[in-house]
């Protein structure tokens, strides 16, 4: 059985690999499109989004009894979760150094 928790694991990663692409490639028109504040207020908002999403799993995972395949899976998506986090924190120091700053964040992550 761990076997396929790992393999499924495996999947999910890729899967949540190829999200994170498509979601940052769709917000990047947004960055070409919006004056650099308004950007940076977007950003802003979604890193405060995704870090209460963090504080809700983390004290969720905490209140699981037994490690098994929902704290497993649990534990996966609060990885990304705070991977995002981290992205999103790059992003913004990016975009406080400058417009090309954040195309060399951006473009280094990829």
């Amino acid at each position: 059985m761990l076997d396929n928790i790992e393999e499924t694991l495996v999947k999910l990663h890729g899967r949540r690999m190829r999200l994170q692409l498509e979601l940052e490639n769709a917000r990047l028109p947004r960055f070409n499109r919006l004056p650099l504040e308004d950007f940076m207020a977007e950003v802003h908002t979604d890193l405060l989004h995704y870090l209460m999403q963090c504080r809700e799993l983390k004290d969720t995972l905490k209140s699981l009894k037994a490690p098994g395949i929902d704290y497993t899976l649990g534990a996966h998506l609060l990885q990304w979760k705070a991977r995002r986090v981290v992205s999103l924190v790059e992003d913004w120091k990016g975009l406080k150094q400058g417009n090309y700053k954040f195309l060399t964040v951006y473009s280094d992550r990829w």
